[in-house]
């Protein structure tokens, strides 16, 4: 497959990226998994129970699975696992043996904890000989990891499947790779990228992705802020700024739909123009990452600086130049586009890079802040959603963020792949040991 960007190592510390979580599905396997949305199962133990009041859990490993020849998954690494992965969760656990069997003991019963264990970020792991690449009980493990490709391969080799996963590091519309036919997966490039060849010969699925797109407003004068938030039309500018995009979700918040707090529909705006201050006319700037959108853009901002006397300058620059600046005070840019996106329903994913002060923004959101420190202490998934709301709305009475759309992505599969079943995730986030030939 083609990836934008290649990780610098492999590890269930990573399960939050995108492009990590993708690999992790091959090579590492939680302790539980809830293919069905409500019960729990287990590729890894041979038994386990848990007591009416969810203060105990007992864990039988399956000692006939491997991390690789060298490392056997045991009682004892099973111990070992729980012992950290759950101080993570609740620092007054106890930990007990008897049988080959792991027990885990709470206080008082915590009925989240398979959900927590279910977590790629959970999963048992191992450091290797090779630097950077942990080990885990999946199908697959990395064979070597370098800046412009990493190479998976089975553990046990199979006649009817896929016994190799290599990722390639993605140049650009010329790559050549864009033309070699034993790639197979090119669902992590643009879709404008996409070859001819793949939208022709392949099968294709539409899903909506936990993903949104948003312009970010960094303007020290809040009613600047408040005329880019009112005026700037939503749909023009998207199409400007993605027009090889055909599919738009609008949403009314930065959260997509799917994230709890989320709501369809597009942002309410009022467009009012600013009173600024004699002589201040310094244009807005506006940093554009993409390579195939110069004219409508520029088309948009004249529109745009035509409608309401805010001047707006277009500044060119490259995602690997962005992402050196886009985290740090002060940003050089008053206006970007920027995509935020998790691999869960989770909150923080999108919020953070907006409520913290090594984030988006030159200013700083009190009273968000504190309903985020709030929402951060709360268990009870109800008033997390109500604390969640509060943000969102502060967030745009402050005119921080505009929120254009939720990404709706079409994934490509070749049509050889007998066994395909659409499931929850399946379609960003395939298990290749599953694929049958």
């Amino acid at each position: 497959m083609l990836l934008p960007a290649v990780p610098p190592r492999v590890s269930p510390d990573l399960a939050g990226v995108n492009t990590e979580l993708y690999i992790l599905k091959q090579t590492h396997e939680p302790l539980f998994r809830k293919d069905d949305g409500q019960s729990f199962q287990s590729r890894i133990l041979t038994k386990w129970s848990r007591t009416v009041d969810s203060t105990s859990f007992t864990f039988c490993p399956n000692t006939s699975l491997v991390f690789d020849p060298q490392r056997a998954f045991s009682a004892k690494v099973l111990r070992g696992h729980l012992d950290v992965v759950t101080r993570r969760f609740d620092a007054t656990y106890t930990l007990a043996e008897d049988g080959g069997c792991i027990t885990v003991g709470f206080r008082q019963g915590r009925k989240h904890y398979l959900d927590f264990l279910s977590l790629y970020e959970n999963a048992p792991s191992m450091r290797t000989d090779v630097p950077n690449v942990e080990v885990g009980l999946g199908p697959f493990q990395v064979q070597s990891l370098a800046p412009e490709k990493i190479v998976l391969v089975r553990k046990k080799r199979v006649s009817e499947g896929y016994n190799e996963v290599v990722l390639h590091f993605y140049r650009g519309p010329g790559d050549p790779n864009l033309g070699n036919k034993r790639i197979v997966d090119f669902n992590r490039i643009p879709t404008a990228d996409l070859p001819a060849w793949v939208a022709a010969d392949y099968q294709s699925f539409s899903n909506t992705l936990l993903k949104s797109f948003n312009l970010i407003i960094n303007h020290p004068d809040r009613s600047v802020r408040a005329a880019v938030y009112g005026c700037m039309d939503v749909d023009r500018l998207r199409r400007a700024y993605f027009p090889s995009q055909v599919e738009f979700h609008d949403i009314k918040s930065i959260l997509p739909v799917g994230v709890p707090g989320a709501l369809a529909g597009k942002p309410a705006q009022s467009c009012a123009m600013p009173k600024r201050p004699q002589g201040e006319r310094r244009p807005l700037v506006f940093v554009n990452w993409r390579t195939d959108n110069d004219r409508q853009l520029q088309e948009f901002v004249e529109d745009f600086t035509r409608r309401t006397g805010i001047p707006v300058e277009i500044k060119k620059i490259t995602l690997s130049a962005l992402v050196d600046v886009v985290f740090k005070r002060p940003h050089p840019y008053q206006l970007m586009v920027i995509a935020l996106d998790a691999v869960r329903p989770d909150h923080s994913a999108f919020l953070d890079y907006i409520i913290k002060k090594d984030g988006l923004i030159d200013f700083d959101l009190p009273q968000a802040k504190v309903l985020y420190g709030r929402m951060e202490r709360e268990d009870d998934a109800a008033k997390r959603t109500a604390l969640v709301s509060g943000i969102t709305s502060d967030i745009s009475r402050e005119a921080a963020v505009l929120p254009l759309f939720q990404d709706v992505r079409r994934f490509y599969y070749p049509k050889e792949i007998r066994n395909f079943v659409i499931g929850k995730g399946f379609l960003e986030y395939p298990e290749i040991g599953e694929l049958r030939l």
